[in-house]
């Protein structure tokens, strides 16, 4: 069975986002946010299926 998360990425900058959020952006298969957002996420994003 497929599973969708939200998650929180924090107050902006990635310092401030949680390991466990991290770690199961880094588990998806597709991403979904704001631009600037996944933007802010750099290698967490590579090779991922993202949609803004």
């Amino acid at each position: 069975m497929e599973k969708i998360k939200i998650l929180g990425l924090g107050p902006g900058n990635l310092d401030y986002t949680l390991p466990i959020v991290l770690k199961k952006i880094e588990e998806s298969d597709v991403i979904i946010g704001g631009k600037r957002h996944l933007e802010s996420l750099g290698k967490y994003t590579k090779n991922k299926e993202y949609f803004y």
